[in-house]
């Protein structure tokens, strides 16, 4: 199933006649349409923070969502306003866990900060 993001105008919707294509429809082709908006970065931002509360941590801050290659990026800070790692979402909404950082990842960055910091 192919998914388009569109931006609704006044008179409605257009479907570009290449994302038809790309989706292997043929002029004529019955197709479904399902109408959900996309998710605002206020809305990532606390998912972000969700995620990080239930799957990475409690103690770590989240940037500002932004868009880049039709993802949302969302950068995972420490306590001390480090850097530790990031998460990334679909448009939809959904995490891409192949893009994000993990608990295990998060650590290893932290006992990495810790032993630079104790050798300075």
């Amino acid at each position: 199933m192919a998914t388009a993001i569109l931006n609704a105008m006044e008179n409605g919707l257009v479907v570009p006649r290449e994302s038809l294509e790309a989706a292997g429809i043929n002029p004529g082709d019955p197709v479904i349409v399902e109408f959900r908006p996309v998710p605002s970065a206020r809305a990532i931002q606390s998912r972000a923070l969700r995620h990080c509360a239930q799957k990475l941590g409690e103690a770590i801050a989240v940037s500002e969502p932004r868009l880049e290659a039709g993802k949302w990026k969302v950068d995972l800070f420490s306590f001390d306003a480090v850097c530790i790692g990031s998460l990334c979402f679909d448009q939809l909404g959904e995490l891409v866990p192949e893009e994000s950082s993990t608990r295990q990842s998060l650590e290893s960055t932290f006992l990495a900060g810790s032993s630079n910091h104790q050798a300075a």
